[in-house]
């Protein structure tokens, strides 16, 4: 029996070629981790279940109780209802280096399975002190470039942005709204608070050096900007009048709207069509910060504490919102203005000594990207009692889920109609048909390679007929005629780079290869995300390297290897 009726937002991975499993009381399904996926850091290991007392997670010989029943929308047609959530934070750094088996149980039946390779600094439970900012090229697509941070409180890689990129094309919006919506629109869409995202705001100064705009200090309206004074006395608003149609960066202190508190603040500011358009970011976001504590601020007489997110920390794609309190009805987190319940009542054993008993953790399964760029607080409450207020820095590629589930699905579709030709029509029929331009479907087409992997098959590049499917190699190093070359009658995706016929580019692509009486049948589709690995060096300390790959079910980056300095 669900402790509480419980809501939530979650990511949605019913992910193609994942089996469900049937229990004793329905169906159910283990998404997180990903069968012989790599993981690493502090995860989420979650998934679903239409009705059970109790999930159990074990891992290898150790056993867990999840937090159950958070809202999961997907499930309705399956299960007649939709709290059917579970999810169970983890830190894979306890398991230590190399494969481990997670499974999943509901009232003791279990219903999922899946082996993992993990990979830690060398049996560390908890790196301390480790620092890093990283850009990766070529993702999420070829010539996109994307910076990653180390973020100590989830002990692994998160997606951040650029302060003062992300700036510039904050102001960059601002004149483009201008030059299609007029001066009038503009101006009031820059006084109101839907254009304030987290810290980042924009405020306009006309011909004669008068705020027109400025959504956070509307008293600053009418003002002349060279009167303007920063607390250390810089003549800030002198700076910020001298703006040319080439745009300069201003340094001074000024207050963060989000925290409340005077930092130092890095505007730029540019002159369009006589008016002048800032916007800044500040000193928080910079890569030589100091790190925020970790930690919570707690209302005397409130036993609670809210662990993840930490205060001041970076996230990017899905995890768990968790923490543990005494006694409560509902334990409900606040980000924004959204407000959702979390599952509460998972075994803690470390607050026996606090609370008289163990059933106290809290977890709440949340995919950041549903937030948007920019800084969020995350509020938590205890029976309507506010115990926690953290703020916190969110990065996504502008979309839910990064890939495209459906291009997966219609992928595997176009293959099994193949191997529904090959057994309606035989092998020489099909081999002729996905030879032919009439089984080319835009980006997607088949081929096929015989019992000596010997290309039979390809209707874009027919001059590979013949070839052995092993010699063929991605111009990133990745032997990917080799994994083909493996492919079974469960079949298995392979991601590399290769042309696309439709736009003649070299584009990361994503393979679903699959043997059947003998023969190999593949097809793919393109698009994001790059799904090649990627090398880091230095971290965490000068001479090590570690690699990283993209996990499409997390929605974000895990350590594959770790060489650590000599």
């Amino acid at each position: 029996m669900k402790k509480i009726a419980l809501l939530a937002i979650v990511a949605c991975f019913l992910l193609s070629g994942t089996a469900f499993a049937q229990t004793g009381n329905g169906m159910a399904l283990l998404e997180n981790p990903a069968p012989d996926s790599y993981q690493s850091g502090i995860a989420v290991i979650s998934g679903w279940a239409c009705d059970a007392r109790e999930i159990v997670i074990e891992i290898d010989d150790m056993s867990f109780t999840a937090a159950y029943g958070t809202m999961r929308g997907d499930t309705q047609e399956m299960c007649g209802d939709t709290d059917n959530g579970f999810s169970f934070l983890w830190n894979w750094n306890n398991s230590g280096d190399g494969e481990h088996t997670v499974r999943a149980l509901a009232d003791g039946t279990p219903f999922g399975e899946a082996t993992v390779t993990v990979t830690t600094f060398g049996g560390t439970e908890f790196l301390r002190d480790a620092h890093g900012v990283y850009s990766l090229t070529n993702f999420p697509t070829t010539d996109e470039e994307t910076r990653i941070q180390w973020e100590e409180s989830l002990q692994n890689f998160v997606i951040r942005d650029n302060p003062t990129t992300f700036t510039r094309d904050f102001v960059q919006a601002a004149l483009d709204r201008y030059d299609r919506d007029g001066r009038e629109a503009t101006a009031a869409y820059y006084n109101s608070q839907a254009s304030v995202e987290g810290q980042w705001y924009v405020f306009i100064i006309d011909e004669n050096d008068l705020f027109i705009a400025h959504p956070i200090m509307p008293e600053l309206i009418g003002q002349d900007i060279k009167t303007v004074v920063g607390s250390d006395g810089y003549e800030l608003g002198r700076e910020i009048a001298m703006a040319t149609e080439a745009g300069h960066w201003i340094h001074y202190p000024w207050p963060n709207p989000v925290t409340g508190e005077e930092e130092p603040k890095h505007t730029w500011a540019i002159r369009h069509e006589g008016l002048i358009f800032g916007s800044g970011y500040y000193e928080s976001l910079t890569d030589d910060a100091a790190p925020l504590p970790v930690g919570n601020s707690q209302v005397a007489g409130v036993a609670a504490v809210l662990e993840n997110p930490a205060p001041g920390s970076f996230h990017s794609g899905v995890a768990v919102l968790s923490g543990w309190a005494c006694e409560a009805e509902e334990i409900l987190i606040q980000i924004n203005d959204m407000s959702l319940t979390a599952a509460y009542g998972t075994v803690r054993g470390d607050t026996q000594a606090v609370c008289g008993d163990i059933n106290n953790g809290f977890s709440l399964l949340l995919n950041w990207n549903i937030l948007g760029d920019g800084v969020h607080t995350v509020r938590a409450f205890l029976d309507g009692t506010l115990f926690a207020q953290v703020p916190v820095t969110v990065t996504t590629f502008g979309v839910e889920m990064l890939g495209d589930e459906e291009k997966a699905t219609f992928t595997r579709n176009l293959v099994q109609a193949a191997l529904d030709r090959y057994d309606r029509e035989g092998r020489e029929a099909t081999v002729a048909y996905h030879n032919s331009q009439a089984s080319v479907d835009g980006e997607w087409y088949v081929f096929i390679i015989d019992e000596n992997d010997l290309i039979i098959s390809h209707p874009v590049l027919p001059d590979l007929i013949g070839q052995d499917i092993k010699i063929f190699v991605g111009s990133d190093g990745y032997e990917l005629g080799e994994e083909i070359a493996r492919a079974t009658q469960a079949g298995h995706w392979i991601d590399y780079l290769w042309p696309n016929p439709v736009t003649g580019k070299e584009e990361p692509k994503h393979s679903w290869a699959i043997r059947h009486d003998g023969l190999i049948f593949v097809s793919g589709y393109y698009g994001p995300p790059n799904l090649q690995e990627y090398e880091l060096t230095d971290f965490p300390g000068a001479g090590a390297a570690l690699s990283l790959q993209w996990s499409q079910p997390l929605q974000n980056f895990v350590i594959t290897s770790v060489m650590p300095s000599e």
